[in-house]
């Protein structure tokens, strides 16, 4: 009977113990993810852009339906220093690189400037805005 008796305190034991492990790993993952920018730490959107995926913002018109022009999302995909950016019913890439928050991508016949602004967390190619997928 004796050990009967134990039972419930090691039960007890052992759902205060996971609570408070629990409680500590997502204290770690909260701390984690909080990062404070202050002036000596801001964030370079070249980083941001790098082996990123954005998608327009607005629709824009993706090529000929049956019924006439049909819409949907363009979108730009960087990966170590090269991009595809899809948009209208055409799909073109090349490389770019970043300085200072400055994008240049260099295309086949001509070259593009974009930025992004960390504000607004828009990166503007061509006039077009564009957000990152999360």
């Amino acid at each position: 009977m004796r050990g009967f008796a134990i039972l419930p305190v090691i039960i007890f034991l052992v759902i205060v113990g996971g609570l408070g492990i629990s409680w500590y790993t997502l204290s770690v993952r909260q701390q984690t993810k909080t990062e404070v920018v202050s002036p000596g730490n801001q964030v370079d959107s070249c980083n941001i852009i790098s082996n990123s995926v954005f998608r327009s913002v607005d629709k824009h018109e993706v090529g000929l339906g049956p019924n006439g022009p049909a819409m949907g999302y363009w979108s730009i995909t960087f990966q170590m220093g090269n991009f595809q950016w899809h948009h209208s019913d055409v799909v073109e890439s090349g490389t770019y690189t970043c300085t200072e928050n400055i994008l240049q991508a260099k295309l086949y016949n001509r070259t593009v400037t974009a930025n992004y602004d960390i504000n607004r967390k828009a990166l503007i190619w061509d006039g077009v805005e564009y957000k990152r997928g999360e």
